[in-house]
């Protein structure tokens, strides 16, 4: 009996060794799949025990849920080894942009450190003049791999690929000896590198384009321009992949590469002037090649981005426009760059909440373009500098806009506060004050086009009282006149008097079912005609707090202030 059990023991004991030997190890992945040189590798499924594949996990675990099978003779890209709790190891797959498990054992998976026809022919690399990319990935040949005139290890070198760049692998092909090479087509040239997952890795998904033959980079190439603000330099063609560094609006960069990822999404692969390449999705960029002279690229960079709703985005084509306006020799381009510039800072200024403003964010930003901006104390709206807009004109207009603008009569323009129609009085102070604020906020804006306009100036003013108002409200709401009879009655009584030309008021009705209805509108004593715009805001999206209005609400009444005043 003794003896049996002994039998059996040792049987057990060579089961277990058995079970464990045929586990792939971290030493594997290390000094096999290319861990120490921050590399993954390929493994190719050899079974189909689990429906004609093997099942991939949503955790290291067998009684995990199953995310998919892969079939057998399919390859999987094992990115990391995962032990279990029972202590089984699990290679950690990326398959189509998603993580899953699989059973790290000899007996399902092979290895070869050489890249095969079967690979190629699942990534979808058929051997055209497009073929796949390939990374270099290591600098073992005297800072990177050699690619030889022939497959054989005895060839002559045609030149040094430096660890970091990207080849374009047109065809494989297999020496005498039976070694896998690649064949790179290297410009009009053709050379061989061994083709192996320890020199080389590959884009999961990627379908290098007709352009993947110009990839290494020489200060030859294409130049683009980056036109988003912040856009992440990606080591792989993916929105998550790792991040080299952060690109500005309006950095020239070189294309080495375009491709289309697992999403459809077109990708570039860049250079930046100092040495740094990686992946950038393609809408965030625009050829140069049509253009004549860079100061018109940068006009259309800023055109492409100016009516940005980002706070951040503006800040940023802020700096790039102050920077090269200054690099333009051309003055008419130059001019356009530095109006471009001034209005950008304008909008991002009116990007900054009201009530925000002191946060570091924005308060570091407002600090370093004190300079060129002033606050007003009575609207609580930072604005550009009117004068930095009249320098503009005069010193970058051309000569026939400075001659309409010099002949442009100046237009004497004062603001009454909004009444309250069901009421037939002024509107009480905690709502008309944030009207108030937003009203003179489009007025400022408008300036900035039209410096002819001059607001509240001195003899040329009516006092914002409620006793003007008042007397604005009894001419306006006279039943006993026409239309026609009240704008002369208002020019006689109140604008020829105070030497006005234009009147900013408006009507404010809050009605059943918290909706409230606002038009601003103003009265022209040249014309003798109002213009005006409606808007219904619901309650809750009126004022968002005491004595404030909603920022959709405050842009609204000030952008169309603005687009009244320029229709006048």
């Amino acid at each position: 009996m003794r003896f049996y059990l002994s039998i059996v023991a040792i049987v057990l004991c060579f089961a277990t060794i058995k079970l464990h030997a045929t586990e792939y190890t971290y030493y594997f992945l290390y000094n096999e799949c290319g861990y120490k040189n921050s590399q993954s590798c390929w493994v190719k499924v050899i079974t189909d025990e689990d429906n004609g594949g093997l099942r991939c996990r949503a955790s290291s675990s067998l009684q995990a849920p199953i995310v998919e099978v892969v079939p057998k003779d399919h390859y999987a890209w094992a990115i990391d080894l995962a032990i279990s709790e029972t202590g089984r190891a699990f290679f950690k797959i990326s398959r189509n942009g998603q993580i899953c498990y699989m059973r790290a054992t000899q007996d399902r998976f092979s290895y070869s450190r050489e890249y095969t026809n079967e690979f190629f022919r699942q990534q979808d690399c058929e051997y055209t003049q497009n073929g796949c990319s390939f990374k270099v990935i290591t600098s073992e040949d005297n800072g990177g791999l050699r690619c030889r005139a022939k497959p054989s290890l005895q060839s002559s070198i045609i030149e040094v690929v430096p660890k970091g760049r990207y080849v374009p692998v047109i065809d494989l092909a297999i020496s005498e000896k039976g070694r896998a090479f690649f064949k790179i087509q290297r410009g009009n040239q053709i050379c061989y590198m061994r083709a192996t997952q320890s020199r080389f890795s590959f884009i999961e998904k990627g379908k290098s384009t007709q352009f993947a033959t110009t990839q290494i980079y020489t200060g030859e190439q294409q130049k683009i321009i980056m036109t988003g603000a912040g856009v992440r330099l990606r080591k792989t063609p993916q929105l998550y992949a790792k991040r080299v560094k952060q690109l500005n609006i309006g950095t020239i960069v070189f294309l080495l590469d375009k491709t289309v990822n697992s999403t459809d999404e077109k990708w570039y692969r860049i250079a930046t002037s100092n040495g740094n390449e990686g992946w950038v999705p393609s809408k965030y960029t625009m050829s140069l090649d049509n253009f004549n002279h860079l100061g018109k690229a940068y006009i259309e960079v800023a055109n492409r981005k100016i009516n940005s709703n980002d706070f951040g985005d503006l800040a940023e084509l802020c700096n790039f426009l102050s920077r090269v306006s200054v690099q333009v020799t051309k003055p008419a381009i130059a001019g356009e760059l530095k109006q471009l510039h001034l209005v950008a800072l304008q909008r991002s200024l009116e990007k900054i909440p009201r009530h925000r403003q002191y946060e570091p964010r924005y308060s570091e930003w407002l600090e370093k373009q004190r300079s060129m901006i002033e606050y007003n104390q009575f609207t609580e709206v930072w604005s550009v500098k009117r004068e930095l807009f009249q320098q503009k004109h005069e010193t970058h207009e051309t000569p026939q806009n400075q001659t309409k603008l010099n002949n442009q009569k100046t237009l004497f323009i004062t603001h009454l506060s909004f009444m309250d129609i069901s009421a037939g009085m002024p509107l009480e102070s905690s709502i008309a004050n944030p009207i108030n604020q937003a009203v003179i906020a489009g007025i400022q804006l408008a300036q900035q086009d039209m410096p002819y306009l001059k607001l509240n100036e001195s003899g040329h003013q009516i006092d914002n009282s409620d006793e003007n108002v008042n007397e604005f409200i009894n001419l306006f709401l006279d039943f006993n006149l026409t239309k026609a009879q009240k704008i002369d009655a208002i020019v006689q009584k109140m604008m020829t008097p105070n030497r006005i030309g234009v009147i900013v008021t408006g009507q404010y009705l809050k009605k059943s079912g918290d909706t409230i209805h606002v038009r601003p509108f103003m009265l022209s004593k040249n014309n003798r005609r109002i213009v005006t715009k409606n808007f219904i805001f619901q309650e809750k999206d009126f004022m968002c707090s005491y004595n404030a209005l909603c920022q959709e609400a405050h842009e609204k009444i000030r952008n169309a202030v603005m687009e009244l005043l320029g229709n006048l």
